[in-house]
């Protein structure tokens, strides 16, 4: 009877020990995978945020470029604190996201990304003109174009070097970004994200006075105002001469449904 209750008590601590040990080990798996997800989404964040910096500052040299050609000026472009074209880096940071899938589907990547870069500029192009009356490109004046707020030639060029970008050489930019690492670029990432945000909150801030300013111009009425500290700074900050340089083909709408450039309402 002894040797049984013995056998029986052993059995027992055994029996413990191992469920203990498969609790432990289930436990771990569970903070290995918690883990592995939480890099991989701060992965991807640091992954964003570069694309995002690299294709703004893309978009800005093609702006600058193309502007120079255009009207043989120099426009000072971007955003309002920096070089940076962040209409760019948010149609990238889009494209990439949903159509990588199909990196290894040249034709319908290309399909794909032309139609999903005009989405994104179209509506771009009316949120804009909805909320503030203004938009900043036209393409009226160019064959195969809807609304003026997109064209086929634009969206085919972009389509075309997005789904490059993707299929071949996305890979090699992936291993650059991914070589900073460790807590301080996380810091690096933390600074940078809210000097970004920073810079278009300002952005959005001068164009909102700007075509604010632009209307008021056109209506005959004195947009001028000191009368409290923040129309003292706008008007100090987001001077006409400044936000013309930005926004150089910034038009908005007249009563009787014309564009017309800012520039050319402020005399600029």
């Amino acid at each position: 009877m002894k040797l049984f209750k013995t056998y029986t008590t052993t059995y027992e601590k055994e029996r413990d020990e191992i469920r203990m040990k498969k609790q432990n080990t289930n436990i771990n798996t569970e903070n290995n995978m918690n883990t592995d997800v939480k890099e991989k989404n701060n992965l991807k964040i640091h992954e964003g945020l570069w694309y995002f910096i690299i294709f703004s500052l893309l978009g800005l040299i093609f702006e600058f470029v193309l502007y120079l050609i255009m009207s043989k000026t120099v426009g000072a472009r971007g955003v309002y604190l920096g070089p940076l074209c962040f209409i760019y880096g948010i149609t990238a940071l889009i494209t990439i996201r949903f159509l990588e899938p199909l990196k290894n589907t040249k034709v319908r990547l290309f399909i794909a990304s032309t139609v999903l870069i005009s989405i994104i500029q179209y509506v771009f192009s009316f949120i804009l003109e909805c909320s503030y009356g203004a938009r900043l490109w036209d393409y009226s004046g160019i064959t195969a174009n809807l609304n003026g707020r997109v064209c086929l030639l634009y969206s085919i060029i972009a389509g075309l070097i997005m789904a490059i970008f993707i299929k071949h050489i996305k890979k090699h930019t992936d291993k650059l970004i991914n070589k900073l690492q460790g807590k301080a670029t996380k810091i690096i990432d933390i600074i940078v994200t809210v000097l970004l945000v920073i810079e278009i909150l300002f952005t959005i801030w001068g164009f909102i006075v700007y075509s604010r300013n632009a209307k008021e111009t056109l209506n005959g009425r004195n947009y001028i105002s000191n009368n409290n500290i923040v129309e003292k700074f706008e008007n100090n900050v987001f001077t006409n001469e400044r936000m013309g340089k930005l926004f150089p083909n910034m038009r908005i709408t007249t009563e009787d449904g014309i564009l017309v450039y800012v520039t050319s309402i402020f005399g600029e």
